[in-house]
């Protein structure tokens, strides 16, 4: 692979990196409003599914 094309990769990967953050915090965001309707059901799922979010939901 020629030297532009692996730096185009490794910029995409840290853009990849980046953007997963940014969406794990919208979606952080997300949970805080429907917390007000069904919280217990979406905080059992999350914790299940993604621990990380689920220590921050207890405040880690």
């Amino acid at each position: 692979m020629s030297l532009p094309n692996r730096l185009i990769f490794i910029c995409a990967g840290h853009f990849g990196i980046i953007l997963k953050k940014l969406i794990r915090i919208c979606i952080f965001y997300n949970y805080e409003i429907i917390i007000f309707g069904s919280w217990f059901e979406i905080g059992r799922r999350v914790m299940i599914r993604d621990p990380e979010f689920g220590d921050m939901v207890r405040g880690r």
